[in-house]
């Protein structure tokens, strides 16, 4: 099965984030911004898209699966819900315990929809061995996985980790420019549907009130 260029409706997509020492808790919000962002521009729920987002560094948190959040509003509270943690990188453990859980029916995947990864990462893997291994076993399953780099990147490994070079591979320079390949990623009819502002809060906004109260 040829790997599907882009995200449209309806959709299995899991985020798997890098949140190694690297990242800070700014670029770390940053990301669960355009996150946030990108979920707006689809319906959520059973019948539509769904989302699970997974971190990593030398651990892997699996903060909410696909079947979780039921509709938009629910599924960004649980976003902006995450919070950073600094370590290694550990690539390989993050794409086995996607392939081991994150699409299974338990964890509320469909059979008859697109299953999407999108990976977001700054550095190298600790460990590219394992990394390559596991991407191998990645691209044996029906998950079609996009690689996005922020910054100084391994290109091979993202081209590893991806399931095609040509059109699922992108690198940006800063978190700041997230939304340019975030929107790529997005099937045309999907890119510029107008968002509701009082969805979209900043995360570290959000962040502030909690720490006044």
């Amino acid at each position: 099965m040829s790997p599907k260029n882009c995200v449209s409706d309806p959709a299995d997509i899991v985020f798997l984030l890098d949140e190694s020492g690297s990242i800070g808790p700014q670029n770390f919000d940053l990301e669960l911004n355009f996150i946030a962002e990108f979920a707006q521009h689809y319906t959520i729920g059973p019948n539509d898209v769904q989302m699970g987002v997974i971190t990593f560094n030398t651990q892997v948190r699996d903060h909410f699966k696909l079947k979780n959040y039921a509709n938009i509003n629910d599924l960004t509270r649980g976003i902006r819900s995450i919070h950073y943690h600094h370590g290694g990188t550990r690539t390989d453990l993050a794409i086995d315990y996607v392939v081991q859980n994150s699409f299974s029916p338990g964890s509320g995947a469909r059979s008859n929809v697109p299953h999407f990864l999108i990976v977001i990462s700054d550095g190298n893997s600790n460990k590219p061995r394992l990394t390559e291994a596991a991407a191998i076993r990645l691209h044996q399953t029906n998950i079609n996985t996009f690689a996005v780099g922020v910054g100084h990147v391994n290109l091979v490994e993202l081209n590893t980790i991806a399931s095609s070079r040509t059109n699922h591979v992108f690198t940006v320079n800063t978190h700041l420019e997230l939304k340019i390949p975030l929107k790529a990623i997005r099937c045309p009819s999907f890119q510029n549907i107008a968002v509701v502002p009082s969805r979209t809060l900043s995360i570290m906004d959000s962040r502030k009130k909690l720490s006044r109260k």
